[in-house]
């Protein structure tokens, strides 16, 4: 059994879906998004549904740039008293002659909303690589479910859409809820040193500012959910809106 570390993927561009999209490029809202992810923990998370968003089929081995020994691992709310990182960490083994590359084990599905890390181990012959998300765009009534009483969820935005998490992606937060976000630009990526904090009444803030977190397509964060409430994020999202 190897040893593996952490994990976390990053930079990802979007959409000509809406105007706060970027580099998705979308026919009948089936489209692709470039992500780059850097050595070290990126945090990310899949955009589009593809079949049954398996790791095979959002980042099918033959397709895919990342380096062997690149892994994922995903995070589970439920696990402990908080939440954590699921054992099941798959390892990427980049294709080679005679062998047409693999993630083992297979793991789970990793469904859009679902934050996931990416690692990119320091012996990786590059600093950074572009993955490519491929699928389609989700329509309709969508949710995520956010479990509260002191866990933490791993979070992003359903559709490729960039934009602040409550005024443009419809999350409704509930009463001291705790967003930690993720530097996808920092070498190697991290954490923000600043959570923000939802106060009612007042809305998002950083201790001291009025501040909103912000999400680029793809990027996923943990939420800390303080209060002991089952309040999904849920949206109705229309491509042609």
């Amino acid at each position: 059994m190897r040893t593996k570390t952490l994990v976390l993927a990053a930079a990802i561009s979007a959409a000509s879906l809406a105007t706060s999209m970027a580099q998705v490029y979308s026919v009948n809202a089936v489209g692709y998004v470039n992500v780059t992810v850097k050595k070290g923990y990126n945090f990310v998370a899949n955009p589009l549904k593809n079949g049954g968003n398996t790791l095979a089929e959002i980042l099918p081995p033959a397709t895919t740039s990342l380096p062997s020994f690149a892994f994922v691992s995903t995070w589970d709310p439920t696990r402990g008293a908080i939440g954590g990182l699921n054992p099941d960490t798959p390892t990427f083994y980049a294709p080679e002659p005679g062998f047409e590359g693999a993630w083992d084990p297979a793991g789970p599905a990793i469904p859009p909303g679902q934050g996931f890390f990416i690692y990119i181990p320091p012996s990786a012959p590059q600093d950074s690589y572009t993955i490519t998300f491929v699928g389609e765009v989700a329509t309709g009534t969508l949710s995520t479910p956010i479990y509260g009483k002191n866990r933490y969820n791993a979070l992003a935005s359903q559709v490729p859409q960039a934009g602040k998490v409550t005024t443009d992606l419809g999350l409704t937060p509930a009463p001291d809820d705790m967003a930690m976000m993720w530097n996808k630009n920092a070498t190697p990526p991290g954490y923000n040193p600043v959570t923000l904090v939802y106060t009612e009444g007042a809305g998002w803030n950083d201790g001291a500012n009025l501040v909103e977190p912000e999400l680029g397509v793809g990027d996923a964060f943990f939420l800390l959910r303080v209060a002991d409430v089952v309040q999904p994020w849920s949206r109705t999202f229309n491509v042609n809106q």
